[in-house]
């Protein structure tokens, strides 16, 4: 993608090792759902889901 010259960047950004893995995850759990207005915004500029097979 960006080649060798971001390669150290790219790491310190998204490193693959499993304690920044989980953190980010642990930060993912943490957001709060959407509101009502949030869910009406998310589906107005979403559109309906597709019923998955």
């Amino acid at each position: 993608m960006s080649g060798p010259v971001f390669d150290g960047l790219m790491n310190q950004k998204r490193g693959s090792d499993p304690l920044n893995m989980a953190r980010r995850q642990s930060l993912q759990d943490q957001k709060p759902q959407p509101g009502f207005l949030g869910q009406l915004w998310h589906n107005f500029t979403r559109g309906p889901q597709s019923p998955t097979k």
